[in-house]
């Protein structure tokens, strides 16, 4: 009896692995087919990217879409990239024909974004350490104007 499954198995076994090999590629084609002539040119420059071709590996080069994505943003000064993906996290909103999943999915693409840049969506150190900084050169600044100022001498109040 064990016999006769085991042959039926393996036909239905390389049926779905033939299946699953022609979504894999034919979903790698789909993805590849949205990206710009930019993005596709940055992903060709990339050493794994032959590797994902050949094998149609499509979580592979979403990675690597991801990646690239990021890491052109990086390139600009820091504090501006920073700046400009808190903008536009802070200005995200739900509109009324957006779903619930649609939205989250998106806030916490842009959460991810903020915490690629290296800030948080909470308290930003970068932010704090600035403010620190410059309360602390307000505070000598005034601190020294302060004890620069000749000392009035006080009235006396008499009574007539």
């Amino acid at each position: 009896m064990d016999t006769l499954l085991l042959p039926k198995e393996l036909d239905v076994y390389m049926k779905r692995e033939s299946l699953y090999m022609q979504n894999k590629c034919q979903m790698y084609s789909v993805v590849l087919g949205q990206c710009t002539k930019a993005m596709k040119a940055r992903l060709e420059a990339d050493s794994q990217y032959e590797s994902f071709g050949l094998e149609g590996d499509v979580l592979g080069l979403l990675i690597m879409i991801r990646t690239v994505a990021y890491n052109y943003e990086v390139q600009r000064y820091p504090f501006l990239v920073l700046h400009s993906a808190l903008k536009n996290y802070h200005l995200h909103f739900q509109c009324s024909y957006v779903t619930n999943d649609s939205y989250w999915e998106s806030y916490t693409n842009m959460r991810e974004v903020v915490e690629h840049c290296g800030g948080k969506t909470g308290h930003h150190d970068i932010w704090w350490s600035m403010c620190s900084s410059r309360r602390t050169v307000i505070y000598n600044r005034q601190a020294k104007a302060k004890r620069k100022r000749p000392q009035r001498p006080l009235k006396r109040l008499t009574m007539p």
